[in-house]
Order: C-alpha cells, then sequence, then structure tokens
C-alpha cells in the first residue's frame, strides 16, 4: 500500500499537489479542530475521563497534519487548506456538542406577571422549579428558576417564551450538578439543587 502511494504521488505529482493533499488537510483538520472544540467544551463542564482521550487523538492527528504540510512548504494549496479545515473543525465541533446537548443549565425567568401556567406545565412535566417573589422599588415580580438537562432546556425554553414572550430569562450553564442528602435529625432526606433556594412549588 506505501509503494502504492509512493508510486502514484511521483506519477501525478500536480493531482497529489494542488487536489488530494489539500483535501487530506482539509479532513484532518476537520476532525482534528472538531475534536478540540468538543474536548474544550467537556474541559469546561469538568469531564475527566472523556476529554483527556480526545486531547491525546487531536495531537496524533494534528502532529500527522503539520507533518504533511512542512512536508510541502512549496504548495500554497496546503496553507489554504490548512486555514480552510481549522474554520470547517470549529462549526463541525460545535454543531456535533450541540446536537449531543450534554451537561445542565439553570433557567432563570424574571417576570411581572404570575407565571402559574408555566408552573403547572413544569408540574405536569415533572420538571424541577423555584419560584421567589422578591419586592422592588419598582414593585413586586417573580423569578422561576429551573435546574434542567440541557435536553430538557431545548422543551423549556419554548414553553417559557409562549407563556411569557416579554420577560426576561438566561441560561446558565452548570459545571456540576448532582444530588445531596439532606440530614435531618436522624433521617436522611434528598433533596435537589432546587433546595439551595427558598421556595418550592
Amino acid at each position: 500500500m506505501t509503494a502504492f502511494f509512493a508510486e502514484f504521488i511521483t506519477t501525478h505529482p500536480q493531482l497529489w499537489e494542488y487536489l488530494l493533499l489539500p483535501l487530506l488537510i482539509i479532513l484532518a483538520r476537520i476532525v482534528d479542530v472538531g475534536i478540540s472544540t468538543y474536548r474544550t467544551i467537556l474541559t469546561i463542564q469538568g469531564n475527566k475521563t472523556l476529554a483527556p482521550l480526545l486531547g491525546a487523538t487531536e495531537a496524533f492527528i494534528w502532529l500527522v497534519v503539520i507533518a504533511a504540510v512542512f512536508q510541502n512548504l512549496n504548495g500554497w494549496t496546503s496553507y489554504f487548506a490548512y486555514a480552510i479545515g481549522f474554520g470547517l473543525g470549529i462549526y463541525f465541533g460545535t454543531w456535533f456538542e450541540e446536537k449531543l446537548a450534554q451537561g445542565h443549565v439553570v433557567i432563570e425567568l424574571i417576570t411581572r406577571t404570575q407565571p402559574e401556567a408555566l408552573l403547572e406545565w413544569l408540574q405536569k412535566n415533572r420538571l424541577r422549579f423555584t419560584l421567589l417573589e422578591p419586592e422592588s422599588n419598582e414593585g413586586k415580580s417573580f423569578m422561576v428558576f429551573m435546574p434542567a438537562t440541557r435536553k430538557q432546556a431545548e422543551k423549556i425554553i419554548p414553553v417559557l417564551q409562549k407563556y411569557h414572550p416579554r420577560s426576561f430569562y438566561t441560561v446558565a450553564s452548570l459545571k456540576k450538578a448532582a444530588e445531596v442528602p439532606e440530614f435531618v435529625g436522624n433521617a436522611v432526606k434528598p433533596f435537589g439543587i432546587h433546595k439551595f433556594f427558598a421556595k418550592r412549588y
């Protein structure tokens, strides 16, 4: 196989330099940078298992690509292929991570109207929330905190926008979310992230 490629490159140098090598560099860079983008997101989320493995794979592919570029320093197409592959790698890496929708978020809604319909929908779908009713110099308002997975957030946000189209909301990523026990005397009562807030409905 190696002899075949060597002979092909020797007999078709222009095809290799201007078409096949740039395409290979682009594909390798898409995989390389795509892995890098996904690995960075996993690192931010605190993933200590998959992120190092992806980092090693990323480094190996990068070394292979760099070696190919340095072996063809006079070929300007390699430089363009390297840059194009880098940009496409970021795009596909982000797209892939969004499709997986891993991790947890907290959705925070601030509204001046009663969020009863939203809370009923959350209860019906067995989703957690915490309701606060803060006072300000502009009057009474309502704050709803909704811890959820990213896949659950994709379902919650359209409903939130339906019931409160003019209200303000934010979506914040959580590095880590877990169930922890609450000790009450000798009893152990499980509770979730919603218990950090003042009132649960």
